[in-house]
């Protein structure tokens, strides 16, 4: 009788300490999502002011940027931040973004 409750307590141990590594794992993965989110994060900015600077010192470029933007913007927010002419289908174009972030 002594041998089962020393192996049923081995046994719960055994299971505590893999609920407790399972939980680390979890945090390390959380961990790394946000490192990778926040390098991802800082790209963005960068490449942003990157091509800003260009735009502000190359008309050719303002235009092309101008021009090209639109097929990229899918909320009327963005094209109002961009300053740029709200295109008559943008509910559709707004849908649109909605279902394919839900798909």
């Amino acid at each position: 009788m002594r041998k089962v409750a020393v192996m049923n307590e081995r046994l719960a141990k055994l299971r505590q300490q893999q609920e407790q590594l399972l939980n680390r794992i979890k945090q390390e993965e959380a961990k790394e999502r946000t490192r990778v989110r926040k390098l991802e994060t800082r790209e963005k900015v960068l490449l942003g002011a990157f091509l800003k600077g260009w735009m502000e010192s190359s008309a050719e470029m303002r235009e092309e940027v101008k021009r090209r933007l639109p097929e990229f913007l899918k909320y009327k927010r963005d094209f109002e931040a961009c300053g740029l002419p709200v295109p008559a289908d943008i509910e559709e174009r707004e849908r649109a973004a909605v279902a394919a972030v839900g798909a």
